[in-house]
């Protein structure tokens, strides 16, 4: 397992952005009592758009799992990959960014399905972004950069999600723009030479406008030898902006 060391750098100007978040996993056939008897417990409030709308995930009728942004960042959970540590239910294969494929709870569409035999064969997982849909899972392979907070909806949600979530869906919500200055940074160094670094500011334009803007970069020497060419394999190098 490659080391990693993480220095991690805030402006005084720009005051470290902290959002409290929460991992949970909620398989409930919620209703309203039982929304009720949480709120009575001070059970803290998890909003999600497992509906296409923000709501109290108490109160969505299925099967579902959460994670907070924070405990992203903290578990040092750097990509889908490392998701799947987190939420027990969720399986991420990839043989190369192309052939790309997610499972839940088992069920879904093979990497060998999707990618080797037919390149036009549909996922059963969709991947969401933002509520975008993207139609390849090969755009998972990417690292994250400023994840507000992951849904996992278990089952068939097809009637909110089309019909590409026969086994489920990834629900990615980035953070969004605030009016109070902050800042974020981070250098991470492990073996092979990897190096990533990202980061993110956000502040304010005017009184009624905020803008936002992160990134990330990622390499890494390969991990195999070609003996023929004499270089490396399996070398990563990635580099994401968003605005």
């Amino acid at each position: 397992m490659s080391k990693r060391f993480a220095v991690l750098f805030c402006a005084t100007a720009m005051p470290a952005f902290g959002v409290p978040a929460i991992a949970r996993t909620v398989a409930t056939d919620a209703s309203q009592s039982a929304a009720d008897d949480a709120a009575d417990d001070g059970l803290p409030e998890v909003i999600v758009t497992a509906r296409r709308r923000a709501e109290d995930a108490q109160r969505v009728p299925a099967a579902l799992s959460v994670v907070g942004g924070d405990l992203i960042d903290r578990s040092y959970t750097v990509n889908t990959q490392g998701l799947t540590t987190l939420i027990p239910t969720l399986n991420y294969s990839s043989a190369n960014p192309r052939n790309t494929a997610f499972t839940i709870r088992g069920l879904g569409s093979s990497v060998v399905a999707v990618s080797q035999a037919n390149d036009g064969l549909e996922p059963g997982v969709g991947f969401y972004v933002d509520q975008v849909y993207h139609a390849r899972p090969a755009t998972a392979a990417f690292d994250f950069a400023d994840i507000e907070q992951v849904e996992e909806l278990r089952g068939p949600p097809g009637t909110l999600f089309g019909k590409n979530t026969t086994a489920g869906a990834l629900n990615i919500t980035t953070r969004a723009p605030t009016f109070t200055r902050e800042g974020f940074a981070e250098l991470s160094y492990g073996d092979y030479n990897f190096v990533q670094a990202k980061g993110w500011a956000s502040g304010p334009i005017t009184d009624t406008i905020a803008y936002r803007i992160s990134g990330v970069s990622t390499r890494r020497d390969g991990v195999l030898d070609n003996v023929r060419t004499g270089r490396d394999a399996n070398t990563i190098g990635t580099q994401a902006v968003r605005g």
